[in-house]
């Protein structure tokens, strides 16, 4: 009797050890689900982080790139000021050779005028055309 008591006792005795480790290991299981839980957390905090940097880098990239189209287009206004003030300029010229060769015309005689005079007009108005076209 002494032997099955002995048994008995040995048999309690695993008995509360498994029990304790089985305790130790729900707490164990406990610990790692909250910092399961916590990690998966944080996760969706830095996917969270993570598209709403994306979002300010394509609204950033849209500002860089409106901000060269501006650019972009003051650099074409500028070559079109340019580009009238050469017109403007040729004109001018133009105009004053017309002045000058109206009174030429009125103080000499048909045998007398260069037929040079009307090839530079001519030329003048092909570069005013020439430089229309670049615009």
């Amino acid at each position: 009797m002494y032997k099955q008591q002995a048994e008995l006792e040995s048999f309690k005795m695993e008995y509360a050890n498994a029990r304790l480790e089985c305790n130790a290991a729900d707490e164990r299981a406990n610990i790692l689900a909250s910092e399961v839980i916590g990690l998966e957390e944080k996760a969706r905090r830095l996917r969270s982080n993570e598209l709403k940097l994306e979002r300010q880098l394509e609204n950033s990239q849209a500002k860089i790139s409106s901000f060269n189209l501006y650019h972009w287009c003051i650099h074409q206004l500028v070559l079109i000021v340019r580009y009238y003030m050469i017109v403007m300029n040729h004109l001018q010229c133009i105009a004053w050779e017309d002045t000058l060769l109206l009174a030429w015309e009125t103080s000499c005689k048909p045998a007398c005028r260069p037929a040079s005079k009307l090839n530079q007009i001519s030329s003048s108005i092909l570069f005013i055309l020439f430089i229309c076209n670049l615009i």
